[in-house]
């Protein structure tokens, strides 16, 4: 469970023999990314999910599967100076945004009604969903999902995606 932070995951890498492998961040509920204390004392404010800056490693098996992103007050993901589509592998999440674009890849903003398809051409988020999570009690910090969740069947198991499944 992670909420309010400024991203929920950061990432970069640099220099010449850099090398990066085998990292894994599944199974996580991110919630309302941008909305803690920290955000307005920011010299840069931003808050997103997943932030992906400049890499210059040699980047492979990156995957981010099974998760629940929900709100963020810049967007839900940026990817940022690189092509990073042969470095991840992303799938079974759960979107949602609230307010402000889906993703921002180098400068270009994907919107909602875009995000699907510009996902899908890069080969990310092709068994993933643009949805409202149906969380319990998210006013109470409750970040179960209901029976009915529309992430309930997004992992490889059947599983909820995200991090509190009961």
């Amino acid at each position: 469970m992670i909420w309010n932070s400024e991203y929920s995951f950061e990432y970069w890498n640099h220099g010449s023999g850099s090398v990066t492998r085998n990292i894994v961040f599944e199974h996580n509920t991110c919630v309302d990314a941008g909305c803690g204390c920290g955000h307005e004392q920011r010299p840069d404010p931003n808050g997103r999910h997943l932030m992906f800056y400049d890499n210059s490693a040699a980047t492979t098996n990156f995957v981010i599967a099974g998760n629940i992103f929900s709100n963020a007050t810049d967007s839900l993901l940026r990817l940022h100076g690189r092509d990073w589509t042969s470095a991840l592998v992303m799938d079974r999440n759960c979107w949602h945004p609230a307010r402000g674009p889906m993703l921002l890849w180098g400068q270009r903003r994907v919107g909602a009604d875009d995000f699907a398809a510009f996902m899908h051409a890069r080969g990310f988020d092709r068994q993933s969903l643009l949805a409202d999570p149906q969380f319990l009690d998210p006013d109470h910090r409750d970040y179960r999902l209901s029976p009915d969740s529309p992430a309930g069947a997004l992992t490889s198991q059947g599983a909820f995606a995200g991090a509190l499944s009961d």
